[in-house]
């Protein structure tokens, strides 16, 4: 929308008369209006066969079908009740070992995705979003949270793809680390934490503490 000031066609096609008709005016205003590319992504996905969700209308859906994934999956998740295929996963104890299923840790994602926004865009991009949470650290005390060397590796490992996009062309001008602290993540509370700072939420105060991982981002 920020390229041609429009709706994607395929947006068009699929919503059709649900979808807001943006005026000529309102067109030229958006239009190479964006200053930069900010980029969110945590982990590789994989496509589902085009049959399965190419072929259904809006109108066979309900609300909040597909709300977070239409297009693709994690193979680290379930695909219905059964556990989904893992014939693309190496290093399964790394690419698995986040605490949210729907999270692939898979570097060269982040390297792809850069290179497909450079393809397409002129602007300057900023990494604004990429981390992972730690199995079982959302009931860790601080004292167990700390070596939390799984995310070390995790941010290590995809700071050299960035770093590879960056070498090869792709303007970066930044990365943010998610997440600073620890915080409330949308439908999963408390139960999952993203930062590299620890937050002790049975303390009214608070307090925060640095784990490994804000360590290595001060090195």
């Amino acid at each position: 929308i920020f390229g041609s000031g429009d709706f994607p066609q395929s947006l068009k096609d699929f919503f059709g008369d649900q979808m807001p008709v943006l005026t000529a005016e309102e067109q030229a205003s958006l239009a190479g209006s964006a200053d930069f590319w900010g980029a969110n992504t945590y982990g590789g996905k994989i496509t589902r066969p085009k049959e399965e969700v190419l072929n259904k209308a809006l109108s066979e859906y309900t609300h909040g079908d597909d709300m977070a994934e239409r297009y693709s999956f994690s193979p680290c998740g379930m695909c219905g009740d059964q556990p989904c295929s893992r014939d693309h996963v190496f290093d399964e104890d790394f690419a698995c070992g986040a605490a949210s299923s729907w999270l692939w840790a898979f570097p060269d994602a982040m390297y792809q995705y850069l290179n497909k926004i450079k393809s397409f865009t002129d602007k300057p991009i900023y990494v604004t979003e990429f981390g992972c949470d730690v199995d079982e650290e959302g009931g860790m005390s601080f004292e167990q949270a700390y070596d939390d060397e799984f995310r070390v590796q995790y941010y290590k490992y995809y700071m050299m793809q960035i770093a590879k996009a960056k070498d090869e062309g792709a303007d970066i001008k930044g990365v943010f680390a998610w997440s600073l602290m620890d915080n409330f993540e949308w439908g999963d509370g408390l139960n999952f934490r993203f930062g590299i700072t620890y937050v002790d939420f049975n303390d009214d105060a608070l307090p925060r503490k640095p784990k490994k991982s804000a360590e290595w981002w001060t090195n």
